[in-house]
């Protein structure tokens, strides 16, 4: 057991010394493109299966944002409908938001929006919506700006930056880059969801033993390093 304790606690701590420092992190070609195109804004890569743009002044504690998920065919789907779907009552700090009031801001673009109260008294400007884009695909996004932080000035700039990324994404003049493909290592049954998370599953031969090591998108852990760990993980829990 000590030594399956030592194993773990060295697993741990190479996943942690792995782990990126945003600080530190040069801007992705995308979040390049993004800034190109918004003047101010960035892009951060995929987490939990989305996006998050945002002002390039930025701190944790910012509200200013927009994030959009995974681009997805339409399928001949109606996409007010799919937006539905996926939102249905959306409820920020107890006030209540239901989707199928959702209206078509642009062609193409069916959204719902809104002002609500954060507990710590902030007031907040929040829209959702989905995107219908030229090549028609669909992709949901939600957004927030704070007008009681800040200037005047800094909360119309919040507003006009969500809209420009949602045109920008409409037209294609900004493509999605791809999200973190599923991890695949030896002897573990991998799965991907849509939420960027990759699931790696071994049992025993009678499956009386069961492991599941479950990876959130993105580690930004060099692949053989990665396949290395898991495997001695494994190895460990037998």
């Amino acid at each position: 057991m000590r030594r399956i304790a030592a194993q773990l606690f060295a697993l741990i701590a190479a996943l942690l010394a792995a782990l990126p420092i945003s600080a530190d992190d040069p801007p992705t070609d995308f979040s390049k493109q993004v800034t190109a195109q918004t003047g101010d804004w960035v892009a951060e890569d995929w987490k939990k299966g989305y996006i998050k743009f945002h002002p390039e002044k930025y701190t944790w504690q910012s509200d200013n944002y927009i994030e959009v998920s995974l681009e997805e065919p339409k399928l001949g789907r109606d996409a007010k409908q799919v937006f539905v779907d996926k939102y249905g009552i959306i409820q920020p700090n107890k006030k209540t938001f239901d989707a199928r009031e959702a209206q078509e801001l642009a062609a193409g673009v069916w959204t719902l929006m809104g002002n609500w109260t954060d507990t710590y008294g902030d007031a907040n400007f929040s829209i959702w919506g989905i995107i219908e884009t030229k090549a028609g695909t669909l992709i949901g996004f939600s957004s927030n700006c704070q007008p009681g932080k800040g200037t005047e000035a800094e909360f119309a700039a919040c507003k006009t930056g969500v809209i420009k990324i949602i045109e920008l994404l409409q037209s294609r003049s900004l493509i999605l880059p791809e999200p973190p493909a599923p991890l695949a290592i030896t002897n573990w049954q991998p799965s991907y969801s849509n939420s960027g998370v990759s699931t790696l599953t071994n049992s025993n031969y009678n499956s009386t033993v069961t492991a599941i090591i479950r990876v959130s998108p993105p580690l930004n852990i060099p692949a053989d390093s990665l396949q290395n760990v898991i495997e001695e993980f494994g190895q460990a829990l037998w």
